[in-house]
């Protein structure tokens, strides 16, 4: 077996973690922490648990009154979520009490 040129690390770490993945996890993690501050304090207070994944984002609330004006007003949310995050970061939100 014969030996190749070294590889320098950089490259396998660029390779291991290509730069798309990495930037869908820090979209992903930036969504949880950014919901709070566009929601407001009552839909904050009542919700449980936010993630996104495949540019869903999941949130799971409390009170049903905080899960129907989420509904009502989802358009906005993912408009605002997707300004902060870039064009397409969200695409729907799914609710679930």
């Amino acid at each position: 077996m014969k030996r190749t040129e070294p590889i320098p690390i950089s490259e396998i770490i660029d390779t291991f973690f290509s730069k798309k993945q990495m930037e869908k996890a820090v979209v992903e993690g930036s969504a949880k922490q950014m919901w709070s501050d566009i929601v407001g304090d009552y839909i904050s207070k009542h919700t449980t648990d936010v993630f996104l994944k495949n540019k869903i984002l999941t949130v799971r609330l409390s009170s049903s009154a905080a899960k129907a004006e989420v509904h009502m007003r989802r358009r906005y949310y993912i408009q605002e979520l997707n300004l902060k995050l870039g064009a397409g970061a969200v695409t729907n939100i799914f609710l679930k009490l």
